[in-house]
């Protein structure tokens, strides 16, 4: 009977421990077939983006402050970045105009200069300044005599002439003939800091406009007396002394 008890103890220690064994095995995977650990992804590197360079914003040209400010006709015309600044106000002086077959000529009273206007275009060039060579009494004549234009040309007189003659070929000049006589004119001109501007407008002249333009003439100058707007003529440039180029504005 003891025999047969301790038997039956021992069945069930058996048993027990077979119980807890596989609970055990259970419990942390061991029973489970085992695959290998999957590898950590590692991230790809992200790729460093360069700001954008930025874009240099444009800084506008400052328009100068001029005590001084053109009017009018002038003012419609004026570009302060190119012209600069008025060193003076417009005004009316008696001025010699002549045509040429590829330029004009132009004398101002003022300064006694000429300036030779050449043409690259229908509206504008280069230009040159020269001094007034002419001198009363000092030539027999006002022309060359041995000079002879073509019909319906003319050869310029007194200084125009000079000039044409002398320092720019007389006939085979780049300006070529004149296409008509020189006429003295009432003109609008304004200085500035980097060139100036030149108006004749025969519809600008009125008693004001002549009785000005009669203070640029000597007190014994008596033009003045017979003259008359020239309707035809119509001239509105501007002239820069950098490049000592030309164009019209009108």
């Amino acid at each position: 009977m003891l025999n047969d008890l301790r038997a039956s103890f021992r069945r069930i220690a058996v048993a027990l421990a077979t119980f807890l064994v596989a609970a055990c095995v259970m419990a942390t995977g061991a029973c489970a077939p085992q695959r290998p650990p999957e590898a950590t992804p590692v991230p790809s590197p992200t790729p460093t983006v360069e700001p954008p360079t930025p874009t240099p914003t444009a800084i506008p040209t400052p328009t100068p402050s001029c005590a001084l400010e053109p009017v009018g006709e002038f003012r419609e015309a004026w570009n302060p970045e190119d012209l600069g600044c008025p060193e003076d106000e417009e005004k009316v002086i008696w001025c010699a105009w002549q045509e040429f077959e590829h330029g004009y000529m132009l004398w101002r009273i003022d300064t006694r200069k000429i300036y030779v206007f050449s043409l690259d275009g229908a509206n504008g060039g280069g230009w040159q300044e020269y001094d007034d060579p002419w001198v009363e009494g000092k030539y027999p004549t006002d022309i060359d005599p041995d000079i002879f234009p073509p019909e319906g040309l003319e050869q310029p007189k007194r200084g125009f002439g000079l000039v044409w003659r002398e320092q720019l070929g007389g006939p085979e000049s780049a300006i070529g003939w004149a296409l008509m006589e020189e006429e003295g004119l009432c003109a609008v001109i304004q200085p500035f800091e980097k060139g100036f501007m030149f108006r004749y407008n025969a519809e600008e002249h009125g008693n004001e406009v002549v009785e000005e333009c009669r203070l640029s003439l000597l007190p014994d100058d008596l033009i003045l007396k017979v003259y008359r707007p020239v309707e035809d003529i119509r001239v509105a440039n501007i002239l820069f002394y950098a490049d000592h180029s030309w164009h019209s504005y009108k």
